[in-house]
């Protein structure tokens, strides 16, 4: 989990250098009185990490890739969610598994204006949200001083990036093989293919198309269990 020891997760990447981790989030609720607050009420999140795949950059677009021929997959993983914002994807990937989880916060440092920054900036940096377009509504709130891409990252911090500043996290890990994890990819690419080609907007459900559909039906395609349809 995010708070197993270094040696721990050595010994696991070495077993398991391709492996799968379904994460349940709690609700968000961000600090009382920050830039842009925001909450999300009851709702929870889920969020699926995939070890030893990469996003790739160029695309200019979420597209992910199993990480090149000869690298260690276990120094690789990406963080798929589904978020409720995108119009032309149905998720978006962040690399790098402390990021994920931690964003830019050093072991033992309290989450406090600057490391927010700091991951900010990193999130940015980084190119996240490249491509990505969210629904017009999602901008109501947005304060006129901020960027139309500021904004968006404010409102994806702690849902797709840095979750824990804003959740708790419950996780278990799938193991798997590159066969496998090249299935999942390639389910991973289709999902957002008509978006990207703008033959549809997405439109989250949270009955039935939401962020733990795409996580399931993802293992799904590589054998782990059943399919979970969606639109029922």
């Amino acid at each position: 989990g995010v708070g197993a020891s270094a040696a721990d997760s050595a010994c696991y990447d070495r077993l398991f250098p391709y492996y799968a981790e379904l994460w349940a989030l709690s609700e968000i609720r961000k600090k009382p009185g920050s830039d842009v607050e925001f909450r999300s009420g009851m709702g929870g999140h889920s969020l699926l990490y995939l070890n030893g795949v990469c996003r790739d950059r160029r695309a200019g677009y979420p597209t992910l890739q199993l990480c090149p021929p000869g690298a260690d997959a276990a120094e690789f993983g990406v963080g798929i969610s589904v978020n409720s914002h995108y119009r032309n994807a149905n998720w978006v990937a962040t690399d790098n598994r402390d990021f994920i989880f931690r964003g830019m916060l050093t072991s033992g440092e309290r989450l406090a204006q600057a490391a927010y920054d700091r991951t900010q900036a990193a999130a940015k940096q980084s190119g996240i949200l490249d491509g990505v377009e969210f629904h017009e509504r999602f901008f109501r709130g947005k304060p006129r001083r901020m960027s139309r891409s500021d904004y968006m990252y404010e409102i994806s911090v702690a849902t797709d990036y840095a979750v824990t500043f804003g959740r708790n996290t419950y996780g278990a890990r799938v193991p798997l093989d590159r066969a496998r994890m090249s299935v999942i990819v390639d389910f991973l690419n289709e999902a957002n293919a008509p978006y990207r080609a703008g033959a549809k907007d997405f439109r989250w459900q949270i009955l039935n198309n939401n962020c733990s559909h795409l996580a399931h039906n993802a293992l799904a395609a590589a054998g782990v269990w059943a399919p979970w349809p969606t639109g029922q």
